[in-house]
């Protein structure tokens, strides 16, 4: 039997951690970029720390005994002198951990990975592809996903009446491509956007309230839910699809691929809020809804991070990172705005890379021309890293590998162009 290939190898275990061998919850990533599940890491971390302490003090014990043994014609108090001695280093060495962490129970695995003060995108693009599958003369590019193998995934809007999928390799050739005519006469934009769900599986949302997931080899459909086709509703147990016939559009989607979950973001069209965020399971039966703060309007893209959403509101012209739960959700940081060109920047897209880095695509009119810029922010703090101009026709950028190496990808909206930097 032929063996399988380094990629494959490392595609098997990409999501997998490797304590409990099970896919990864809430993953954590070590400066030596190994991946773990934080509810397994933080045990260990713990332990070796107690560990190590124990071992110094037995050790401070053991040379205690030894004096006292080896003087027992003198006095305890003459040996005083020598058990201080004795418990100078380690007195020292404790005080010197302790000041940068009190007790082990502040030990925080959220405090990894570190900072990284290095990381950062070419300069210039390392090349430019050009896709003539994503070029619609009615169209442009909503959105696009890569899994690790740099197959990309691109989605939006064919024609007044169709929305596009397409799936490209690294050098631009295409895989397969899919069309998808809206049932919605009132909708005169149907577009389409994506995720990948797993290292077999991508997700795709369509504005006609159309969800899909496709196998990401060749296209072929492995489940489908129309939230307008009274006959899936009864088969994927969803008893929230009324609401969203009338006022709902989808407007994102993003997925979290340790727990196989499909995040979708909605709008509505009358008045442009909608804080509604639909979470479905790999099979796209409904499991329950979140609902964003209300410092959200609407979220134009979403990322699941570390057990958070990204969130790019453009009403507000503000991108978020939102803790999530059942039950509530918070925001928990506001990205700093760029400030070039003294434009009104307002986010169109995030990501994040494998050092998980995160990276946002903003978008602003600067002397009646459209203008695009990707920030880049630091994985611990999130402070503002880096800003970069990028075609002014920008649409979506996702990290992907290709070659072995980590690239930053940004896709244009109508021109068919995918520009390629590093991501060093």
């Amino acid at each position: 039997m032929a063996s399988s290939s380094p990629w494959e190898e490392m595609e098997e275990n990409y999501f997998v951690c490797p304590i409990c061998l099970d896919n990864l919850k809430d993953p954590r990533l070590l400066p030596c970029l190994h991946r773990y599940c934080r509810p397994c890491l933080a045990p260990i971390t713990v332990s070796s720390e107690s560990e190590v302490r124990i071992r110094r003090i037995d050790n401070f014990t053991s040379t205690v005994s030894s004096i006292l043994a080896a003087e027992d014609d003198w006095t305890d108090s003459q040996c005083l002198p020598d058990v201080s001695s004795a418990s100078g280093p380690l007195e020292e060495e404790l005080k010197r951990e302790l000041l940068v962490r009190d007790t082990i129970s502040a030990i925080d695995t959220r405090e990894l990975p570190p900072v990284v003060d290095n990381v950062s995108i070419t300069e210039n693009p390392e090349s430019v592809v050009e896709i003539d599958e994503i070029k619609h003369k009615d169209g442009f590019v909503m959105t696009a996903a890569a899994d690790s193998r740099g197959v990309i995934v691109i989605s939006g809007k064919a024609s007044s009446t169709h929305a596009f999928v397409t799936a490209v390799d690294a050098n631009g050739k295409l895989l397969w491509q899919k069309s998808f005519e809206s049932t919605d006469k009132n909708l005169s934009h149907p577009k389409c956007y994506s995720a990948i769900l797993s290292k077999k599986l991508s997700v795709n949302a369509c504005t006609f309230n159309k969800v899909s997931i496709f196998h990401i080899h060749d296209g072929s459909v492995a489940s489908t839910y129309d939230f307008r086709d009274e006959a899936t509703h009864s088969t994927h147990g969803s008893d929230i699809t009324n609401n969203w016939k009338e006022t709902k559009r989808i407007s994102c989607v993003t997925c979290d691929p340790a727990n196989k979950d499909v995040y979708i973001g909605s709008i509505n069209p009358r008045c442009k809020i909608s804080r509604e965020i639909l979470v479905l399971n790999d099979k796209l039966k409904y499991k329950h809804t979140i609902v964003l703060p209300d410092d959200i309007c609407w979220a134009r893209d979403i990322t699941f991070h570390r057990g958070h959403l990204l969130v790019c509101d453009c009403d507000e012209k503000a991108g978020y990172i939102v803790s999530v739960d059942k039950l509530n959700t918070e925001i928990v940081h506001r990205f700093t705005k760029p400030t070039l060109w003294d434009g009104d920047w307002y986010p169109a897209g995030v990501c994040t890379d494998s050092k998980e880095f995160i990276y946002i695509m903003w978008e602003a009119k600067v002397d009646n021309k459209w203008k695009h810029i990707v920030t880049q922010y630091s994985p611990d703090n999130h402070k503002l890293m880096l800003t970069k101009p990028v075609d002014d026709d920008a649409a979506a950028l996702i990290t992907t590998f290709i070659d072995g190496k980590e690239k930053l990808l940004v896709i244009t909206r109508r021109t068919g162009k995918m520009y390629i930097y590093i991501d060093s």
